[in-house]
């Protein structure tokens, strides 16, 4: 079985923005999840405009 070189990289900070919306959620809160993204896509035209 192959093992993918990605489990090597380290934790980055998208991690803990994630944790803490996932915490937020189960304490019942709203949550909108915008913390991840495609590196390799730019933002919607919308957003670069405004």
């Amino acid at each position: 079985m192959k093992v993918g070189s990605r489990a090597a990289i380290p934790p980055f900070i998208v991690m803990d923005v994630m944790k803490a919306a996932a915490d937020r959620q189960a304490a019942g809160e709203d949550v909108l999840h915008m913390e991840v993204g495609q590196p390799s896509t730019s933002a919607p035209r919308g957003v670069i405009e405004a």
